[in-house]
This record gives C-alpha cells, sequence and structure tokens, in this order.
C-alpha cells in the first residue's frame, strides 16, 4: 500500500511538473463555467494576477462559448483586450473534462497567444502586396513614359517654332512643366515598390504658390 501511495504521488507530481512547463494556456471550469484552475503559462499570456483565477474576465469570456458533447470540442479564434490596453488574438481548443470513468466534470480550455504570429503573417501579405505592385508599376512606368515622352519632344519642336505668341509659348511652357510632373507621379510610383530613404530638398514655397 506505501508503494502504491508512492508512486501515485509520484505521478501526481510528474503530472504537475508537465502542466508546469506547458507554453501554452491551459484553464479548467466547472458544468457552470466557473473557472477553477489556470496554469502559469496561460497566466503569463492573459497578464492574469496571481491566485485563484475565477474571477478573471478573460477567463470567463473564453469559457463563455458552449462546449459540444464531442470530445474534440470546438477550436477557434477571438481578440481579447489586456487590463494594460494591449489587444491579443487567441486561438483556442474547449473541450469536456471527463474523470477516469468518462463523465463530466467540467470544461478544458487550451490557448496560446498568436499575435506575434498573426503580425508575421501581416509582414508576408505585405511584402506579397508591394513585390505585385512593384510589378505592375513597371508595367504602367513604360505604358504612361512613351506617350509622355513623345507630347514633351512634340511640344519641343513646337516651342523652337518662331510663330509663336508670347502668351502660347508660356503655354507650352507650362504643359511641358506639367509633363514632367507626370513623369516624376510615375517615378514615385516606382519608389513606392522600392522604398528608399526621403531626400528633403529646398524649395522656393513662393514660387510655388505663384504658380
Amino acid at each position: 500500500l506505501a508503494e502504491a501511495v508512492r508512486i501515485s504521488a509520484d505521478l501526481a507530481a510528474l503530472n504537475q511538473d508537465i502542466v508546469r512547463s506547458l507554453s501554452v494556456g491551459l484553464a479548467a471550469a466547472d458544468d457552470e463555467g466557473q473557472v477553477l484552475w489556470l496554469n502559469p503559462a496561460g497566466v503569463q499570456i492573459l497578464k492574469a494576477h496571481e491566485g485563484p483565477p475565477k474571477n478573471d474576465p478573460l477567463l470567463q469570456e473564453l469559457f463563455e462559448f458552449e462546449v459540444t458533447p464531442d470530445p474534440g470540442g470546438i477550436s477557434g479564434e477571438t481578440e481579447l483586450l489586456l487590463e494594460d490596453g494591449r489587444k491579443i488574438d487567441i486561438s483556442y481548443r474547449l473541450t469536456p473534462l471527463v474523470d477516469g470513468r468518462g463523465r463530466a466534470r467540467g470544461r478544458l480550455l487550451v490557448f496560446q497567444d498568436d499575435t506575434e504570429l498573426r503580425q508575421m503573417r501581416q509582414k508576408v501579405e505585405r511584402a506579397e502586396r508591394l513585390s505585385a505592385l512593384g510589378r505592375l508599376s513597371a508595367g504602367l512606368a513604360h505604358e504612361l513614359r512613351n506617350p509622355l515622352g513623345s507630347i514633351s519632344g512634340s511640344l519641343e519642336i513646337i516651342q523652337e517654332g518662331t510663330s509663336l505668341e508670347e502668351e502660347e509659348r508660356h503655354l507650352v511652357d507650362i504643359t511641358l512643366r506639367e509633363i514632367d510632373r507626370l513623369s516624376d507621379l510615375v517615378t514615385q510610383m516606382l519608389d513606392l515598390a522600392r522604398p528608399r530613404p526621403p531626400a528633403p530638398i529646398d524649395v522656393d514655397v513662393v514660387e510655388i504658390i505663384k504658380e
């Protein structure tokens, strides 16, 4: 009997060590959803206060989901607002908690913080969008620069003529400057796909306002 008690105690200690070493959150609740226990990883994820977790509002929120009789339970994702104002993305699995005889004793919740994973996924998606934008910008730049070059060249030939009135020559100058502006816009589209450090320049604000 003493040996059996010792083995039982060793197994209980081993079980506690395993649960304490888990990197995911693990919590248990009774049939009414009252939280009874939370492992250290869960405390860290939810930034919960040490001690009885039964009053932790975040855990109560997670245990509000209806669990199915299926041993596989339910899985899902949700967003939680921590006390410090941060939002975290949680993936979870909520399953029935049964004893050795298969009787329902409550609910078991396994959860983890997927915030960093979501941020990494967003960075990858953003990089993919920028890559697609770069390809689109290159094609668009080719399509725009060719006609702009033709228009600019034609206006320069007209400008070289001697039959233009002063007002007409002024209008041609304005048009050529606007064409240059469009060419700069195309360049900026390419820069958007290939970001580089900003390069500030000095400008004449009065002259810009006049124009």
